[in-house]
């Protein structure tokens, strides 16, 4: 038996009978289902943040300490991490609470930092929503031939072309542009890996439990570097 090399980054947790060791059609319609029923809840985080972003809500917004929102919304992610193997409905009630939580911190940040710079900030909302669109659209009509580094090559595409359109439409320095556009394909970056991991720890009867995940995993990504680093580098492992 021979060492080999380990691998760059950390191995995926895999369950038995996970979606991605299935047949390949299901798995296809598994991610389908997960990634659009993710997506939609983000399009509804779009729809409440600028529901609080209004002119005529904004004030009730404010006065509620908006503030109090970003410990809320930190505890409701760190208790839905921890709540991996609870039943899927108190699981749905803390994501709930993350998400109001959430959105209502997002809305006071967007409102503080419009304040000072308002194209850059309307800049960073159009090239995000054109990231999203871009994996909406591969996830509708990709059919079956689907390829997590196609769909993020492709919607990094789109992110680069809106980033340079948006430049120009609102007059963005070239730091202000790179910044739009890493944001963006970061957060690309984050739901395609993070959704080719979700397949090898779910099985076919849990598409509720992976969207969870898709928000859960917000925490693990942050300690993602930190494993990184305390991967083994110096002895290769043995092939079977």
């Amino acid at each position: 038996m021979l060492p080999y090399p380990p691998p760059l980054l950390p191995e995926p947790i895999t369950v038995p009978g996970n979606v991605a060791d299935g047949d390949y059609i299901q798995r296809v319609r598994f991610i389908r289902a997960v990634g659009l029923f993710h997506l939609a809840t983000v399009l509804a985080i779009a729809g409440v943040v600028a529901l609080f972003l209004k002119p005529s809500v904004m004030p009730y917004l404010a006065g509620s300490s908006p503030e109090a929102m970003v410990p809320v919304a930190f505890v409701s992610v760190l208790a839905l991490s921890a709540a991996r193997k609870a039943p899927l409905l108190p699981q749905l009630v803390i994501l709930a609470i993350f998400l109001v939580s959430g959105s209502a911190a997002l809305s006071f940040w967007i409102a503080a930092w419009h304040d000072s710079f308002p194209a850059f900030v309307e800049a960073v909302g159009v090239v995000a929503a054109v990231a999203y669109t871009a994996l909406l659209a591969y996830n509708l009509f990709c059919g079956r031939d689907y390829s997590f580094g196609g769909e993020f090559v492709l919607s990094a595409l789109a992110v680069v072309a809106a980033g340079v359109t948006v430049a120009f439409r609102y007059g963005l320095t070239v730091a202000e542009t790179v910044t739009a556009i890493v944001t963006s394909i970061a957060l690309i970056t984050y739901w395609v890996y993070d959704l080719a991991m979700v397949i090898r720890r779910r099985t076919l009867a849990e598409t509720p439990q992976a969207v969870v995940d898709l928000y859960r995993d917000l925490v693990n990504f942050v300690g993602f570097p930190v494993r990184i680093l305390r991967m083994p580098r110096r002895k290769g492992r043995t092939a079977n």
